[in-house]
């Protein structure tokens, strides 16, 4: 079982690190295998809670901002 509260913690601390203005997917954010070991499931999941995380404003200093041509939610981190 994935532990979502732990991965979105995670997603914190690397949004964290990034220079302001700069547009994200969720996957930018996790390395490609630790990204590829979750099912489709678990990424649509995990996914929809961040992007909830974010519009509640429970992710400092992100918005969403789109989605690409490929349909995947883009986001922003702003100052």
């Amino acid at each position: 079982m994935i532990d979502y509260e732990a991965l979105l913690n995670e997603a914190r601390q690397k949004i964290a690190a990034l220079n302001t203005n700069t547009r994200f997917s969720l996957k930018d954010l996790f390395l490609g295998v630790q990204w590829e070991s979750f099912s489709g499931g678990e990424r649509r999941e995990l996914g929809r809670r961040f992007k909830y995380a974010v519009n509640k404003g429970e992710i400092p200093n992100t918005r969403w901002s789109g989605k690409a041509q490929n349909g995947t939610n883009m986001y922003t981190k702003y100052a």
